[in-house]
């Protein structure tokens, strides 16, 4: 799970950073653009461009970074269900762990 939820996303055709500094800079960008919407920001790609960002696509790129971790952790509650519906080891062996995960 850790590592689909910090692999990043791609938002309107741009890879961003997903990793926990990332969410929590991207957390406080968006309480910032959702109090003044005239503040705008040069936000970082994950290669490195810079993309200069308005107060409603800061929000938007925060709402899609929140959906896609939320996803992610959904994804490990459902694997998480299912080995411990397994009726044993040999059960819990056929879960396919690797498939599903947003990268």
């Amino acid at each position: 799970r850790w590592a689909a939820e910090t692999n990043g996303i791609t938002h309107d055709e741009i890879k961003y950073s997903t990793d926990r500094d990332s969410q929590h800079a991207l957390g406080l960008a968006r309480a910032r653009a959702k109090e003044d919407a005239a503040y705008s920001a040069n936000w970082k790609a994950q290669e490195g461009a810079f993309v200069a960002l308005d107060a409603a696509a800061i929000i938007a790129l925060a709402d899609a970074v929140d959906v896609h971790v939320e996803s992610v952790f959904n994804k490990e509650a459902e694997l998480v269900a299912s080995v411990d519906a397994a009726a044993d080891v040999n059960a819990v062996r056929l879960i396919d762990l690797e498939t599903g995960w947003i990268r």
